[in-house]
């Protein structure tokens, strides 16, 4: 880990007080995998830098946790053994755009049609994806509109970014946040659906270059193609 890296997340952890910083990376299956380690370890900063040199964060997504109970530090890495890790030098596309679908698994309320861009008090979980953009936007990821979409409990977040591979980062760290948030509303959600695209990504590479993927990993595997 950069010194750079650790100076920030130790101005961070003291500014929040934070109890626990927590590593969070994609392993190579490309699920989610995450390492808590008390922030009192920061005080012998050269140990730090050893035992955790495999890791190389994104100052970009490094925040206080919005989820967890006690002050925790949540920084999203590169982990070097991990064959994503490779994708960090790429060269980044412009313009790049996701549309990020996720459904509701629930028995929805009587009367309730599914229609895309559903309107109040149709739209029955407009609350619901203003708080994933509001947190969103606190952590620096850029939304770009949010809404309803064409399947039953279907919903859509529209995200942008510099490029295609800082995008998949960022749709990462949102599919995270959507989580975490599904719980505090008790929503039983899942990212994918059989016959139906999970990102929907654009980005601008001689005109409009278009992308569906099924999964983060695939994402980034269409980085590297």
């Amino acid at each position: 880990m950069k010194t750079s890296s650790i100076k920030r997340i130790t101005d961070l952890v003291a500014e929040n007080k934070c109890k626990f910083i927590s590593l969070k990376y994609l392993g190579n299956d490309g699920a989610l995998q995450q390492l808590d380690i008390p922030s009192s370890q920061l005080l012998l900063e050269e140990e730090f830098k050893n035992n955790y040199s495999e890791f190389e964060v994104l100052d970009q997504h490094v925040f206080l946790d919005p989820f967890r109970s006690l002050p925790t530090l949540t920084a999203f890495c590169y982990h070097h053994s991990s064959s994503v890790a490779k994708l960090r030098d790429l060269q980044d596309l412009e313009g790049a755009v996701a549309d990020i679908s996720f459904w509701v698994m629930e028995h929805h309320a009587e009367g309730y049609v599914a229609k895309k861009n559903q309107v109040d008090p149709f739209d029955i979980y407009s609350n619901f994806r203003a708080d994933i953009a509001l947190i969103l936007e606190q952590i620096g990821i850029k939304v770009i509109s949010h809404y309803h979409g064409k399947t039953r409990g279907e919903l859509i977040i529209k995200i942008s970014s510099k490029g295609l591979l800082k995008l998949a980062d960022d749709v990462v760290v949102t599919r995270f946040i959507i989580n975490n948030c599904s719980i505090s509303y008790n929503l039983k959600i899942t990212l994918t659906k059989k016959e139906e695209t999970n990102l929907f990504i654009r980005c601008d590479v001689n005109g409009v270059k278009k992308l569906q993927v099924d999964s983060c990993l695939s994402l980034y595997q269409k980085v590297v193609s």
